[in-house]
């Protein structure tokens, strides 16, 4: 363009002066609105340039999102799930436990049962007159009167002991 507006300059006749300070001002103001294009269309071109950037940027995002919003889905129906056979194995041990309770206290009965037997089987197996329990040999052995009373031989040896003896 400035070798055409070089050109034109030549072409103007020299009484022409005024005509050609004004065509000078349209030269030096188009020429400056050139420049003015050239740097907005430079600016267009790098806004363009970032705004498709920005839509990539966004883009990757969205996608980024959607997977962050899938994983978290299904993350949370694992904790449900995971929340829900939890409950069912609390629901499980609390029976198992109530079954349990149930045991021991039956095992209780069943002990105390056996206590008492034994206390019983301890006073029938003790002698009636010191109250010790017998030996199956020694002194202390289970005898038995005619009328069959039972105690310890002991007791009897220490009866017909002359208190000498004793």
């Amino acid at each position: 363009m400035e070798d055409f507006l070089g050109e034109e300059e030549e072409a103007i006749p020299r009484n022409r002066r005024i005509a050609k300070m004004k065509r000078a001002d349209l030269i030096a103001e188009l020429r400056h609105e050139q420049r003015r294009t050239q740097a907005m269309v430079k600016r267009r071109d790098e806004i363009k340039a970032a705004l498709r950037q920005c839509n990539i940027q966004l883009t990757d995002t969205r996608r980024i999102s959607e997977e962050l919003a899938n994983e978290r889905n299904a993350l949370l129906q694992t904790f449900q799930q995971e929340m829900q056979d939890n409950e069912a194995k609390e629901t499980h041990l609390n029976l198992e436990i109530g079954v349990m309770a149930n045991q021991r206290d039956d095992l209780k009965q069943e002990m105390q049962g056996v206590k008492d037997e034994l206390s019983r089987i301890h006073e029938e197996n003790s002698c009636s007159i010191c109250l010790s329990p017998w030996d199956s040999e020694g002194p202390h052995r289970i005898v038995s009167l005619k009328c069959g009373h039972l105690f310890g031989d002991k007791l009897l040896l220490d009866q017909h002991r002359s208190p000498q003896e004793q």
